[in-house]
């Protein structure tokens, strides 16, 4: 067999051809687009790629867009998450978030293609697929000369609930079965992840199809620190061009190697899941979200280096079982209290040093009465994150930086008496 890549799993070799012939007793996989087989027999050697080498090389990627973008460390995480598992991803966000060249930066750092349209009633499905071949046109044949979302590998759906009914019964397919057109005219799209975007989640039954294509999910707002805010005045924000870690197909591959692997979860892993799935049985998740849900922990393990996923990275899950914004929060302390009781802490932890260091931008006109409550605030703030070092893990130089930071904020509100 030539002209392929593929990396060995526990649970057999994850294969990518570059042609559609599908490989003698293979299991499809990523729609068909790759393949599943019970050894390397017959695989050219100089096709072969570590599956933790290409993890790796992912989870540099998201490091480095994450240093670019102020503030951004967990859509990044989700993001790369999304991208290992072949997912697509759902930004609740308001304009002006910087998502475009975000995910933009993900597209170069795998030398991809990157297609991006804001949606709107207007928006017709030439403008996201490609205009109609004049020539075939005037043959009496029907064909499409495909661009756009039919050739990115990475893409962002803007304003993705206001397309017309038309786009998005042709956007379903395209997000689910990662093809579009029909009979002769039918193309394999070498989309690897969308991410949609929206202010608000849909509430029409028409649109919920379209959102639950969107496995990741979370919700990404304006900087609100102080200190923050300086640094995004001078972030790089996808200015300099990031140079590629990895290919389009090598990130593939890795994706189809994660969805090979959570066909075979650890028996601890379905356990824990188990456990989630009983806390949240009255909830309106899908079977197949569940289903998927596994696919972003196993890259979720894999990004942090582990060869397969542990109970930990069903933390992941809180971004995958919420449906409505306001079921977000619940949602992650739910997930994140049977999974990493600690990493709900810390994020609460950060959140309310983030509330304190707003209210520390106006502490030159500030009462006395509101400096002494603001430090008894920064003193308990400080005195929890100390308390919560010791068993901190993994989490400790989060927990750290917390304490350390609201000591100084401390120190500034007493000098300031």
């Amino acid at each position: 067999m030539r002209d392929v890549i593929f990396t060995a799993t526990p649970c057999g070799v994850a294969v990518l051809p570059t042609t559609d012939t599908a490989p003698a007793g293979a299991r499809r996989l990523l729609a068909g687009r790759a393949y599943l087989l019970p050894s390397r027999e017959g695989l050219p050697a100089e096709g072969e790629r570590e599956v933790l080498d290409l993890a790796s090389r992912l989870a540099r990627l998201r490091d480095e867009v994450a240093v670019r973008f102020v503030a951004r460390d967990e859509l990044a995480l989700a993001t790369a998450c999304a991208l290992s598992s072949g997912e697509h991803l759902f930004v609740l966000s308001p304009p002006g978030a910087a998502k475009s060249a975000f995910l933009r930066a993900f597209a170069e750092g795998i030398g991809g293609r990157f297609f991006r349209v804001v949606l709107n009633p207007d928006i017709p499905r030439e403008a996201i697929f490609g205009a109609i071949d004049p020539s075939a046109l005037a043959e009496g044949k029907w064909r499409r000369r495909w661009d756009g979302l039919a050739r990115a590998h990475l893409a962002l759906l803007d304003e993705v609930f206001k397309a017309s009914p038309q786009v998005l019964n042709t956007l379903l397919d395209a997000l689910e079965e990662r093809r579009a057109g029909q009979g002769e005219d039918e193309v394999v799209l070498p989309l690897i992840s969308a991410m949609g975007a929206s202010n608000e989640a849909p509430e029409e039954p028409e649109l919920r199809a379209v959102y639950d294509r969107f496995l990741v999910r979370l919700s990404v707002g304006y900087v609100q620190d102080p200190t923050a805010f300086k640094g995004l005045l001078v972030a790089d924000a996808g200015s300099s061009p990031i140079t590629p870690v990895m290919t389009a197909e090598e990130l593939m591959l890795l994706a189809a190697a994660v969805e090979a692997m959570s066909l075979q979860p650890p028996a601890e892993v379905v356990e824990a899941m188990a456990t989630i799935w009983s806390e949240m049985r009255d909830r309106a998740v899908s079977d197949r979200r569940w289903r998927r849900s596994l696919k972003v922990a196993t890259g979720h393990a894999l990004l942090r280096g582990a060869q397969a996923p542990e109970v930990y990275d069903l933390a992941a899950l809180r971004w995958t079982l919420w449906v409505d914004p306001q079921e977000e929060k619940e949602v992650r302390d739910l997930v994140l209290g049977l999974t990493d009781p600690l990493a709900g802490k810390v994020l609460d932890l950060e959140a309310l040093l983030a509330d304190a260091a707003r209210r520390m931008a106006g502490l030159g006109q500030m009462k006395a009465e509101e400096k002494a409550r603001l430090l008894r605030e920064l003193r308990e703030i400080r005195s929890e994150a100390e308390g919560v070092l010791p068993q901190a893990g993994r989490h400790a130089p989060r927990v750290s930086a917390v304490a350390e930071e609201a000591q100084a904020m401390v120190e500034k509100i007493i000098s300031s008496f």
